[in-house]
């Protein structure tokens, strides 16, 4: 292979029939094979992108639907097989890193979080085999190059025994191939800049046999026949989150449903008519969306649509009046017949609003408009549902928007209208299809019947098949839905509140009952192993999928440990009044967790508890004994704080503090015979920044305050009072860009 053929076109990345969160919802690697499988043959022999997330940590997030779940084994062991599955026929090649998250940027570095959460996607993708490349954005060389050299050194190299390259996108070539790159897309100057190259030698060779190995492989189909698998998918993800026996609808000769969809046009009404008028019923259909009108505030103009687009003219036949579909604060959709556009809309002071919205790639502002109600969603709504027996309200969310959301609530629209069709009729039924949770918490209290669906190819039919009990509902939710009044997002992990819906969660229309589990053993040593073996009977009269989740939660520990971790699972098939057995192995890889002072996995001796199906059972392991900070004359690597908040990884390496008390914690130091304490820092600005040292808590007692002044090197001050015992020590940076290296105590 020449160095030409180290430079090759963009790698596409052709959009996936099926969103990794929906496949979450199964909890089903096998499925998600067979939808990679599919995914594979259809772009059989071809080098294709994948965009792939790490465990979603923030259902704020735009992206939240290229995640599997919150959880990293659960998104790991999904990732791995659907990859896997591509990998028969294609080239997977990851395009679309979230480089955000790995650098801490996103939710805030600390040594152990990354190897836990952010990382065990990517390690099981190619040590797997399915993933076989990875590219890099080529700006991170320049502006991280520590953190793309763990990513190839630490993490792409050894998990694929060499095999996979790294790619990034242009040059200059020489920085990025002694960094690891291995190839470059997208930009054809560099083949110059490689030709001319001088001293590139071992690496150039290096890169050919590992590029050769991704653009010199032939897949093969499966010449598998994936009829049917888009709704195998949509069965396996529903969610039934809760039901005080509204549900299954019964349906029969004379029942009316009035279907209310204030989230925009929904196929799940055309498939819930079908049912109910085969059956002799009658469905009222209604979007309860209000309807308003945008005019000039001189009342010159309106705001109308004309062959398809918005435009500014003269009304004409009802041109000027939309269905205005709110999304999200701010976002609404303006819908008149063809004309669908997505505008951002705020408002002004004077009382009107200013428009914003994307017509053939350019950007049209609209001031001075005047927002008119012409008829009002949720009255219209209300009286349909007043008419009928049963009333399903459809909520959803728009599926090409990206953007972060500000919270978690239901657009106002559509809480408003979803409020006033319960005011109507007790028998409301909630179908929210959204790639991202809410906070339903009035929903939760109110409605007797919720289910939840990512949307995607056959939703309709599945939902409805659940509405109406042709199926018992088995999915699970793949993240935390939290309450409004939530103020963090840890996910299950480290979240102390009680959630809406907890991760994990998922009801049927029969009743699951576990026997205790039984252990073959109570000790658990670095080379042992404890089976656990549960029994799960179904004592209702439907057929039923059931998901086993085991967990464990560690419960003494030097370091602050989840409140419980999942660490098996599996989908089993149930028949009425039966039983089925399900047997898991927990050796010391599962109960194992990354140390930061160490700077690897150990093994605690501490005890744990198994906690699966309403039960827990506690075991021991044996291993280390993770010892006290002893911080008289220690000097502690600030990327080796045990946790962080508002801190990002930069080079140094160091960690830098993004806001207002940001933190760094060391926990379990024993401060015995600390006189003095100093930071070995850089400060950027031109005014001094001050750090505080605190005891058990962020805000806990004060001990020592420094101040940095502009420029680097260490800064000491003394310690002031006493800290008896083992305590928790926290860094606390009082204003952003402080860099910190090191913290020493004398």
């Amino acid at each position: 292979m020449a160095a030409h053929d180290l430079v090759r076109p963009p790698i596409p990345m052709p959009t996936p029939e099926v969103r990794p969160l929906r496949l979450g919802a199964t909890w089903n690697p096998e499925l998600a094979r067979r939808v990679g499988t599919a995914f594979g043959d259809r772009h059989a022999g071809e080098v294709v992108g994948v965009q792939l997330d790490q465990a979603l940590r923030d259902p704020r997030l735009g992206r939240n639907e290229l995640g599997y779940a919150e959880d990293p084994l659960l998104a790991a062991r999904l990732a791995a097989a659907h990859l896997f599955g591509m990998s028969g026929a294609c080239t997977p090649v990851i395009t679309d890193l979230d480089e955000q998250a790995c650098c801490g940027r996103r939710h805030g570095f600390s040594a152990r979080a990354l190897h836990e959460q952010e990382l065990p996607v990517y390690r099981a993708v190619f040590e797997i085999g399915g993933a076989q490349g990875l590219v890099l954005p080529r700006h991170l060389f320049d502006d991280s190059p520590m953190v793309v050299r763990m990513l190839i050194e630490e993490g792409v190299r050894p998990w694929s025994d060499g095999r996979a390259p790294v790619l990034t996108t242009g040059g200059p070539v020489v920085p990025a191939m002694r960094a690891g790159a291995d190839g470059f897309v997208g930009n054809g100057q560099v083949l110059d800049e490689l030709v001319a190259a001088e001293g590139l030698d071992a690496e150039i060779a290096a890169a050919t046999a590992r590029m050769a190995a991704v653009f010199g492989r032939v897949g093969v189909s499966s010449g598998d026949d994936h009829g049917g698998l888009d709704l195998d998918v949509a069965r396996e993800a529903v969610v039934l989150l809760r039901n005080d026996g509204l549900l299954p609808l019964l349906v029969g000769p004379g029942m009316r449903v009035a279907v209310v969809h204030p989230g925009g046009s929904c196929g799940l009404s055309a498939a819930v008519r079908q049912v109910v008028t085969t059956a002799g019923g009658t469905v009222t259909l209604t979007g309860g969306n209000d309807r308003v009108r945008l005019r000039e505030a001189d009342g010159r103009r309106c705001l109308v649509a004309a062959g398809g687009e918005l435009r500014l003219g003269q009304p004409s036949g009802g041109n000027d009046v939309f269905d205005a579909i709110e999304w999200s604060r701010h976002v609404f959709e303006l819908s008149n017949g063809p004309c669908r556009q997505v505008v951002d809309l705020r408002p002004a002071n004077d009382g009107t609003v200013t428009l914003r919205y994307v017509r053939n790639g350019q950007t049209v502002v609209l001031k001075t408009m005047l927002w008119e109600p012409v008829a009002d969603g949720a009255t219209l709504a209300a009286e349909a549902a007043a008419a009928a027996d049963v009333a399903l309200v459809v909520v959803a969310n728009d599926a090409e928007d990206r953007r972060d959301r500000e919270n978690l609530l239901l657009p106002a629209q559509q809480e408003r209208t979803l409020r006033a069709v319960r005011a109507a009729n007790p028998n409301t039924v909630l179908a929210v299809l959204s790639s991202h949770p809410y906070a339903l918490d009035w929903a939760e209290a109110n409605i007797g019947g919720i289910l939840w669906s990512a949307p995607g190819g056959k939703t309709d039919v599945a939902v409805t098949e659940v509405l109406f009990g042709e199926r018992s509902p088995a999915g699970r939710l793949p993240q935390t839905w939290y309450r409004a009044t939530d103020t963090g997002f840890d996910t299950y992990l480290y979240h102390c509140a009680e959630p809406l819906f907890p991760f994990g969660h998922g009801l049927s229309y029969t009743t699951f009952r576990y026997d205790p589990p039984v252990l073959s053993g109570r000790q658990l040593r670095a080379d042992g192993r404890i089976t656990v073996t549960i029994r799960v009977h179904n004592k209702g009269f439907r057929d039923s999928d059931e998901v086993v989740q085991l967990y464990t939660r560690q419960l003494t520990s030097r370091v602050r440990q989840p409140r419980r971790q999942l660490r098996h699972f599996t989908r089993i098939a149930v028949p009425a009044r039966t039983s089925r057995t399900v047997a898991f192995t927990l050796t010391a890889d599962d109960v194992s967790f990354f140390d930061v002072a160490s700077q690897d996995w150990v093994l605690e001796t501490a005890e744990h508890e198994v906690l699966v199906g309403g039960h827990a059972v506690r075991f021991d392991t044996v291993g280390q004994e993770i010892p006290i900070r002893r911080l008289a004359g220690a000097s502690l690597m600030c990327t080796r704080a045990d946790e962080a908040a508002g801190m990002v990884l930069v080079d140094g390496p160091a960690m830098e503090a993004t806001g207002q008390r940001s933190w760094l914690a060391f926990r379990g130091c024993d401060a015995t015979g600390c006189r003095t304490w100093s930071l070995d820092a850089e400060n950027p600005t031109q005014v001094p920044l001050y750090v505080g040292l605190h005891l058990d808590d962020p805000k806990g007692p004060l001990i020592g305050v420094l101040a940095v002044p502009p420029g680097s090197g260490p800064q000491r001050a003394p310690i002031t009072g006493e800290a008896p015992g083992i305590r928790d020590v926290f860094a606390v940076f009082t204003h952003p860009g402080l860099r910190a290296r090191r913290l020493m105590f004398g």
